[in-house]
């Protein structure tokens, strides 16, 4: 052990009350992200209501609408839309939006709000993916069907492995039903 720094009894060091936290994590709890992600609609309305930005970025681009698209948190995505959120917004390293996380997660009524305020199907992720690649992933038919009857060409879109999205059907439970949808 260190001389001089005490650690807890998994041998890591200890702060005040055994808790460091980074600044990043500091700012995340200030910030609407943490409301976001864990539905805290009454902090978001009142974040928006102080004049908060609906689109800030937390240090990884995500925003306030990723967290709440991707845990299906309605009425803040809602809300956060409603104050003018971006709803393209694009992730710093991977480029995920809100669509593309809620499709992964299988959000339908999300995706179905988010496709009401013009999220573009067919924008790309780093990987080259887009929500249908995320949604044939996650086994959502439901939102395949979706992303299809709102832009048929998306099912044509390669992603950099030049793998459309029909290319990630596996045999599960869904498979013959995302496989009529896609074909």
């Amino acid at each position: 052990m260190d001389q001089g720094h005490s650690h807890d009894s998994c041998g890591c060091p200890s702060g005040v009350g055994g808790v460091y936290q980074t600044l990043d994590e500091m700012d995340f709890e200030k910030g609407p992200w943490n409301a976001a992600s864990t539905g805290d609609y009454p902090s978001i309305v009142k974040y928006l209501q102080n004049g908060g930005s609906p689109s800030v970025r937390d240090s990884a681009g995500y925003t306030a609408l990723h967290y709440a698209a991707m845990r299906g948190y309605e009425n803040i995505t809602k809300a956060l839309l409603q104050n003018g959120a971006l709803v393209n917004a694009q992730t710093k390293a991977g480029q995920a939006t809100p669509l593309h996380r809620a499709a992964s997660k299988g959000c339908l009524e999300i995706v179905k709000l988010l496709l009401r305020h013009k999220a573009d199907v067919c924008l790309q992720d780093a990987d080259g993916k887009t929500a249908l690649h995320k949604a044939v992933d996650g086994n959502h038919p439901e939102i395949c069907q979706i992303l299809v009857n709102f832009q048929p060409s998306c099912k044509d879109v390669a992603d950099n492995q030049y793998k459309i999205p029909k290319d990630y059907i596996t045999s599960s439970l869904n498979y013959s039903v995302i496989y009529k949808i896609l074909k």
